[in-house]
């Protein structure tokens, strides 16, 4: 739960570092095979930078 808030505290403060953030975490998982569409999740990459769950 701290570990929620605190994203969420940094969200609030830098939202533009939070989403950089995450979109290079989402990138390295797509990478690694472990980020796909599936029966319940949609991955769509719509540039190079961005990939939207």
């Amino acid at each position: 739960m701290s570990w929620t808030s605190a994203l969420g505290e940094a969200y609030h403060t830098q939202p533009t570092d939070i989403m950089s953030a995450l979109q290079a975490l989402r990138s390295k998982a797509q990478a690694a095979g472990n980020l796909k569409s599936g029966s319940q999740i949609t991955v769509v990459q719509q540039s190079p930078q961005v990939i939207v769950i």
